[in-house]
C-alpha cells in the first residue's frame, strides 16, 4: 500500500479551526523509486488535521483539513489540489462528510461538480493515501480501539489517492473498505488492505507521531518518509 454522478451545483470547503491546545507543525520528506518525490507539513490537534502536500516533480499542491471528533473519528474531510499557478477555477476540490451509514463525496474539478454518496458503517473514515498526517489520525483511532488484540481493522472512504488519475470518474476514485492495523513488536506499526501481504511499516512513538515510513519490500519502487527540518513552502 503506497500509497480506496449527480451533478452538484457547488462545493464549499470549510475552514476548520482547532480548538484544542496549539500544536507545532511537523513535516515529512518522501522518496519514490529512489528520487525525492515531495514534502508534507502539518499540524494535529485533539480537534483537527490541517495540512499542506507539495510533489516535486509537479509541483502540485494538496491542502486538506479534518475535523477529529471526540471518538478519534474523522466526520469531515476537505481537500483541495492545485497545479503550479492554478486560478480558483482551474482546481480540484474535494468534500468527504461521514454519515451513520453512507458517506457523501463531492468532487469539483474545474467547471464541473459531481457528487457520489457510498454505504458505510459507522466508524468510517476518509483517507489520503499517502498522507503521513492522514494516517496519524487512522493509528490513533485504531489504538483507542485495539484492547489487547494486536491488529484492528479501521473502515475508510479514499478520499484522495495519489496513484488514481484526475481525469478517472469519481466513482473509480472512491474507494471503500478497510485496512488494517498491527502493532508489531517495538514501536513498528505495518498499515494495509487485507489483501496485501507486504504493507507500509511506520516507526510510531508514544506520542502518536511518525517517526519514519517505509513501504514493503515486495513494492514496486521504494517509498519512504522521514521528519524533516524544512516545511512546504507558502503558496
Amino acid at each position: 500500500m503506497k500509497h480506496v454522478t449527480i451533478t452538484s451545483a457547488a462545493l464549499a470547503i470549510s475552514v476548520l479551526v482547532s480548538q484544542g491546545a496549539a500544536a507545532q507543525a511537523r513535516s515529512f520528506s518522501y522518496v519514490d523509486h529512489n528520487k525525492k518525490a515531495g514534502i508534507e507539513t502539518f499540524t494535529r490537534t485533539a480537534t483537527s488535521v490541517i495540512g499542506d502536500v507539495v510533489f516535486d516533480s509537479t509541483g502540485t499542491r494538496v491542502h486538506y483539513e479534518g475535523h477529529i471528533a471526540p471518538d478519534g473519528t474523522m466526520p469531515r474531510l476537505d481537500i483541495r489540489v492545485a497545479a503550479p499557478g492554478a486560478s480558483t477555477k482551474t482546481q480540484r476540490l474535494i468534500s468527504v462528510a461521514v454519515g451513520r451509514d453512507s458517506t457523501r463525496v463531492v468532487e469539483r474539478l474545474g467547471s464541473k461538480a459531481d457528487t457520489i454518496r457510498v454505504a458505510t458503517q459507522a466508524g468510517t473514515m476518509p483517507f489520503i493515501n499517502f498522507s503521513t498526517g492522514i494516517t496519524e489520525v487512522a493509528i490513533a483511532r485504531a489504538r483507542a480501539l485495539k484492547g489487547s488484540a494486536s491488529a484492528v481493522a479501521i473502515p475508510i472512504v479514499m478520499a484522495l489517492d495519489f496513484d488514481t488519475p484526475t481525469t478517472a470518474p469519481l466513482p473509480k476514485k472512491v474507494d471503500v473498505g478497510p485496512i488494517e492495523v498491527t502493532f508489531a513488536a517495538g514501536d513498528t506499526v505495518r498499515l494495509g488492505t487485507p489483501k496485501e501481504t507486504d504493507r507500509v511499516r511506520i516507526a510510531i512513538g508514544a506520542d502518536g507521531h511518525a517517526r519514519g515510513i517505509v513501504n514493503g519490500s515486495n513494492a514496486k519502487g521504494q517509498f519512504s518518509g522521514k521528519p524533516t527540518s524544512k516545511a512546504v513552502p507558502p503558496r
